[in-house]
């Protein structure tokens, strides 16, 4: 049955997962909780042996300076999951990854897949992430004696409230769901249904959520109607409909 949908993801991820949607059938409207400002950091000055990317935006500040980060050219990269993995076959042509490696959709779950396939002598690990993480993994993978180092691609700055469009479909009751697909837009999500007094309009708006971990900043709205994932992926979200 078709539903009335917001999403709540970055450009161009958002556009990515609206035709998606509408090519099931669904109403949908876009309103993204963050801002991304792609950064061109200095570059730590040794070899590594591989690149960890735990989010699509990583890749996205590589292609759009890809003079810039053209030290991390030919180096294997372990993708989060599977739109990640997507991202970078996508990307393969500029930056000839000499293999992409990709794990089951969560960032945690990724650290069997590097602890499999790394050498802990060859070298260190360069995580190109946001500035600020979900999961941190870098003191999971030192007890694993795998350095991890870290090269901030991008930061996000969360919106302050929501659009007027948005506030007026949650208070008319025009939206059937919310697709959160990170932690942080979760929490962003539950701060402003919050700080605008809207949750007696939005308790009846099921939050379709990537994962448990995604779904826990939620637990502060009590009553939401919340589906998860049975995997971590886009593919599984889009089950849920």
């Amino acid at each position: 049955m078709p539903k009335r949908l917001l999403i709540t993801r970055t450009e161009p991820e958002a556009s990515h997962l609206a035709n998606c949607l509408q090519e099931q059938g669904h109403d949908v409207i876009t309103e993204p909780l963050m801002d991304v400002v792609y950064l061109t950091p200095s570059l730590p000055g040794v070899t590594h042996q591989a690149l960890v990317a735990t989010s699509g935006h990583a890749l996205y500040s590589l292609e759009k300076n890809l003079n810039h980060y053209s030290a991390l050219k030919h180096l294997p990269i372990f993708a989060v999951g599977e739109r990640t993995a997507e991202l970078c076959q996508k990307l393969q042509q500029k930056m000839n990854f000499q293999s992409i490696y990709q794990g089951p959709g969560t960032a945690l779950e990724l650290l069997e897949t590097i602890i499999a396939r790394v050498n802990p002598k060859a070298g260190p690990l360069l995580h190109i992430a946001a500035a600020k993480l979900a999961v941190d993994l870098t003191n999971h993978l030192k007890k694993h004696q795998i350095e991890l180092q870290k090269c901030i691609v991008y930061e996000t700055r969360e919106r302050n409230t929501f659009s007027q469009n948005t506030k007026h479909k949650i208070m008319s009751g025009e939206l059937d769901g919310v697709i959160l697909m990170s932690p942080n837009a979760s929490r962003i999500w539950a701060r402003l249904i919050q700080q605008e007094a809207l949750y007696s309009k939005a308790k009846h708006i099921t939050a379709f959520c990537l994962s448990a971990q995604v779904a826990q900043p939620l637990e502060s709205l009590a009553e939401i109607p919340i589906k998860v994932a049975a995997q971590p992926s886009q593919s599984a979200v889009l089950e849920l409909l």
